[in-house]
């Protein structure tokens, strides 16, 4: 089954300078969080395309999909975002 969602080469690049801007203490994990946050904000929100998305700028699908998980939920205190019954993650405010 062939992947039928284009990403756009320039959001991708924007992600890319993202994670550039993080600076170098950043780790890996760090990055990812924040690259997530924008892709949902980006309308980028189902987990599907936001691992994807961040594939293609070189995150391990699996780490991906692991943060999605650990860090979904409605605790502001643990949590970055929420996902609802379609599947589609929105960041807590």
């Amino acid at each position: 089954m062939k992947n039928e969602y284009h990403y756009d080469q320039d959001f991708l690049q924007g992600l890319r300078k993202l994670a550039l801007a993080c600076g170098p203490d950043s780790n890996q994990h760090d990055k990812a969080i924040v690259l997530i946050n924008a892709c949902i904000e980006a309308g980028i929100n189902t987990g599907k395309l936001i691992v994807g998305t961040l594939v293609c700028v070189g995150f391990n699908p699996r780490h991906i999909g692991k943060l999605l998980k650990d860090f979904r939920g409605t605790d502001l205190s643990r949590h970055y975002w929420q996902r609802d019954q379609e599947g589609v993650y929105s960041v807590l405010e």
